[in-house]
């Protein structure tokens, strides 16, 4: 497996790790029991793996619900308490970055976007604070699936200067919100690229696929003209800019099984080396 290459850990457990050769494993709220956190440890004692962590793991039941753009400063300052404690225990595994959800479903509707802005700008700078102390990277994974601040452009600029902040690029979550929005993929994902640093993978072909099955498995047989989205193209876009970028998949098996996933990963596999491989080579003949 390339060594670029994770997966959320939650679906296949540590056995399909170990088994499959991921790198990098990626712990969300899903994987967070003693027994599991040890399982983990213990895995990486004996493995070169990194880990994603995909915060916040603990302390929160939705961690889709976060109030970095709640007005409520209350709000605002419970969610980084919650953040800094998983920081802590971020720092305890080898944690190579952390992702988290900077935009919740519900956008507070009390403010203007000109305030609605500020808010983001203020929660993005006590994010770069917090990734300098920890020292960690933070990425904010994109979805725009609201009414306001759902342009990758205005994501982009609120980390565009930042050393230790990113952006997550979770192409079902673009690819939503594009469809709901009235915005091209392809075009919004030119606009991500220099802010880029890890890319979660899966398939849809909109909301009610979401709503529905949850993050489907990538596989060969998904056809843009179907709806779907092109998984090559995006592998040879944001890989070509960066052919480093931390690639993972977040397979749910509600659409399919495991066969099926275990079929796209192999695929993905295959394309992330040969697109990596014609980068290097390129690089070596300049």
């Amino acid at each position: 497996m390339n060594r670029q290459l994770g997966i959320s850990i939650h679906n296949v457990g540590i056995d399909y790790i170990r088994k499959n050769n991921f790198s990098i494993v990626q712990l969300c709220h899903k994987f967070s029991g003693a027994k599991e956190i040890t399982s983990l440890l213990k895995l990486s004692k004996k493995y070169p793996v990194k880990v994603s962590y995909h915060a916040p793991v603990f302390y929160q039941v939705d961690p889709t619900v976060t109030y970095y753009l709640n007005s409520n400063s209350r709000l605002r300052d419970a969610t980084f308490e919650i953040l800094e404690i998983n920081l802590k225990m971020a720092k305890s595994l080898p944690t190579d970055h952390v992702v988290v959800h900077f935009a919740s479903k519900d956008i507070d509707n009390k403010v203007s976007d000109k305030e609605l802005l500020n808010l983001a700008k203020e929660s993005a700078k006590r994010l770069d604070n917090l990734s300098e102390k920890y020292n960690v990277p933070i990425y904010l994974e994109y979805v725009g699936y609201n009414n306001r601040f759902n342009s990758p452009e205005e994501w982009v600029n609120l980390v565009r200067d930042s050393k230790n902040l990113g952006l997550c690029l979770d192409i079902g979550h673009l690819y939503i919100s594009c469809k709901m929005n009235g915005m091209d993929y392809f075009k919004e994902l030119e606009k991500m690229l220099p802010t880029i640093k890890a890319m979660h993978i899966w398939n849809t072909r909109g909301l009610k696929d979401y709503e529905r099955y949850g993050h489907i498995p990538v596989h060969p047989s998904q056809k843009r003209e179907n709806g779907w989205i092109d998984i090559e193209e995006t592998l040879n876009i944001v890989l070509n800019y960066n052919n480093k970028i931390p690639v993972i998949f977040e397979p749910d098996f509600e659409y399919c099984d495991i066969e099926y996933a275990q079929e796209g990963i192999e695929w993905v596999n295959e394309l992330v080396y040969n697109i990596t491989k014609k980068k290097r080579v390129s690089l070596d003949n300049v």
